[in-house]
């Protein structure tokens, strides 16, 4: 093997143990997301902070600055925001239950 082919695999490894390792730290934010999820689960009183505790969780993974939880309910098919955050608009901008008329 010649000094340059050498230099080549070598730079081509560390390039793979570069994303080895970002896919690595990207698992373990998972998991942790998740984990604080299902203690949340496990730890809070009511729903609201339930929802507070699972958009605070997904908010470290990825930025969400407007979220929000919707219920289906087939039976009258509606669907109801039991949660929502928005930077820009507050609760009174949005409809709390949406119901289709036939």
């Amino acid at each position: 093997m010649n000094e340059k082919s050498t230099h080549e695999a070598l730079h081509q490894k560390i390039n793979e143990l570069e994303q080895e390792n970002h896919r690595l730290r990207y698992t373990e934010k998972i998991n942790y997301m998740l984990f604080e999820i299902s203690r949340a689960v496990k730890l809070n009183l009511n729903l609201k902070e339930l929802y507070a505790a699972i958009h605070k969780a997904l908010d470290r993974l990825i930025d969400l600055p407007n979220f929000y939880i919707a219920i289906y309910n087939q039976e009258n098919n509606s669907i109801r925001f039991p949660y929502f955050v928005d930077q820009v608009d507050d609760k009174d901008a949005y409809v709390e239950e949406f119901i289709e008329n036939k």
